[in-house]
């Protein structure tokens, strides 16, 4: 009996074995099969399927394989071409970690249908399950409603090392995300256009850690370069310049009950109505340290930054030539925002009406401890700051 049991136990065990073998199998484009899907259809948990050269069409289901799929020549040589076609160029839905895209440009995506209310998400890339890594992509010209080149649903991705350049969408023209914790570094977010928000990034519901990224020459209606909404977000050792928006945050969004860190992040010669450089709104906890606001403009107000119903803290910030066609070059703090600025130097910022460094108004108590405000300018009342509307600053150790 102990002999029968012994050898049942031993066939199990190599059974598993030679499973785990044969699932670590290379699955070559097109030597060994004519097209991706085909490849993908064959493919087993665990395997990679390696793509030579080319151009390639959409769409590509990754069939909730947890499967690896390399340009192997790279991004610059190897497609995935949407063709225009009403779909995305890559579905992923693959449970656990192991799904992986790597080394394609994706171009000319449309999107397909998620979420609701429905809209069409992901031009190049839709997420929609699972923890899948994004490495050495480029996505160019790719367009939808929310995402145009990856829209993430209620997923766990990991972007890497990726461009996107000249993609378009009404949320998040480069990259959207609802819902789960995604990680984005090494990534550069070039001239991407939505007609609402983000430019670049947009995030609702999300938990993001964004590292080493570059926004340049993003717009948007709000949030040029990114747009953060009701989401935790840790931005670090970014640069964020020459994007634009219509309305606020030419750099970015930081809005609606959004919890945020940003340190040595670079906000350079953004623009907008509000907040040319950023905009903190409606009851965000943010907390920026060690960063960079310079040059930035705004039409109206706060061309640096544009601080609404918060209770922001900024540390070892400098705010250096930014202007403001109204009020607050440097700063607009309003609506009983009760912000803390600390150690920041505000220098050299322009308002056209009043409030050249900073501006406070409509029942604002900022609080500036241990900051130099030096050299700012207005045509009007307050070239350091001016205070209006039951506006009570308080400052501690400043030099004015």
């Amino acid at each position: 009996m102990f002999r029968r049991y012994l050898i049942l136990f031993l066939a199990v065990i190599c059974a598993s074995f030679s499973s785990d073998l044969v699932q670590a199998a290379d699955r070559l484009v097109p030597s060994s099969y004519p097209t991706i899907s085909a490849a993908m259809d064959a493919a087993l948990n665990g395997d990679r399927i390696l793509v030579a050269p080319g151009t390639y069409p959409g769409p590509i289901g990754y069939l909730g394989k947890q499967v690896e799929l390399i340009g192997e020549g790279g991004a610059e040589v190897t497609i995935l071409d949407g063709e225009g076609v009403l779909d995305s160029i890559v579905l992923i839905d693959s449970v656990g970690d192991g799904a992986r895209l790597s080394g394609f440009t994706l171009e000319n995506g449309f999107g397909t249908s998620c979420g609701l209310p429905l809209a069409l998400c992901g031009g190049a890339v839709l997420v929609t399950e699972g923890q899948p890594t994004i490495d050495n992509c480029i996505f160019s010209e790719n367009s939808a409603s929310r995402g145009g080149g990856i829209h993430a649903e209620d997923s766990s991705l990991t972007l890497l090392d990726c461009t996107f350049n000249g993609n378009f969408a009404n949320q998040g023209a480069a990259v959207s995300l609802n819902g789960g914790n995604t990680t984005i570094s090494g990534c550069v977010f070039n001239a991407n256009n939505s007609y609402g928000w983000g430019g670049g990034l947009a995030a609702d519901f999300s938990w993001v850690t964004l590292t080493n990224c570059t926004f340049v020459s993003n717009t948007a209606e709000s949030g040029g370069g990114f747009f953060i909404t009701e989401s935790t977000v840790f931005i670090s050792d970014t640069l964020v310049e020459n994007n634009t928006a219509v309305d606020s945050g030419g750099g970015g969004v930081i809005d609606e009950f959004s919890t945020a860190e940003l340190n040595n992040v670079d906000f350079i010669s953004n623009s907008a109505r509000l907040g040319g450089g950023l905009a903190v709104t409606h009851f965000c906890d943010a907390t920026v340290e060690g960063c960079l606001i310079q040059g930035n403009t705004a039409l109206e107000y706060g061309g640096g930054l544009y601080s609404f119903e918060n209770f922001s803290t900024y540390r070892r910030t400098r705010i250096l030539g930014n202007s403001a066609g109204l009020k607050g070059g440097g700063a607009f703090l309003r609506i009983f925002a009760d912000p803390l600025l600390e150690n920041c130097l505000i220098r050299n910022n322009d308002a056209g009406v009043a409030g050249g460094g900073v501006a406070c108004i409509e029942g604002v108590s900022a609080r500036l401890v241990h900051c130099t405000l030096d050299s700012n300018t207005t045509a009007g009342n307050g070239g350091g700051i001016s205070a209006e509307n039951l506006s009570i600053p308080e400052l501690t150790n400043t030099i004015l």
